[in-house]
């Protein structure tokens, strides 16, 4: 949602354009929509209490992780998670897992195309 209003905006500071142009997330349901597709799979959402944001900190440091991937990482480890499918070879710096990385697939012509009318 983010990169689609940098690409069609360009505007300096980020924040400041969509604070005063809030329609323009109206416009960006994709990300709603596929929310609500990840809420549909029945997943359990852990929550990030304390212990988690704590170790996100030492995380992000230790690992050189960006925030998000060091909340994932934290996570990982309050719960006892050793295990992770994913794409993104930042996490591969992480001792404490085992990364999977799923076969990339190309999506189908047709999901493309509605995806693009979408953004």
């Amino acid at each position: 949602m983010i990169a689609s209003v940098i690409k069609e905006y360009h505007p300096k500071d980020l924040m400041q354009f969509i604070k005063g142009h809030p329609d323009i997330l109206k416009e960006k349901k994709v990300i709603y929509e596929k929310t609500s597709r990840l809420l549909d799979l029945n997943l359990t959402m852990l929550p990030t209490d304390r212990d988690v944001w704590m170790k996100a900190v030492t995380f992000s440091t230790e690992y050189s992780l960006l925030p998000n991937d060091a909340i994932h990482t934290a996570t990982c480890s309050v719960y006892g998670t050793e295990h992770m499918a994913t794409n993104d070879s930042d996490f591969e710096r992480v001792s404490f897992l085992c990364i999977w990385k799923p076969e990339k697939r190309e999506e189908p012509e047709e999901q493309k195309n509605h995806n693009n009318r979408q953004n």
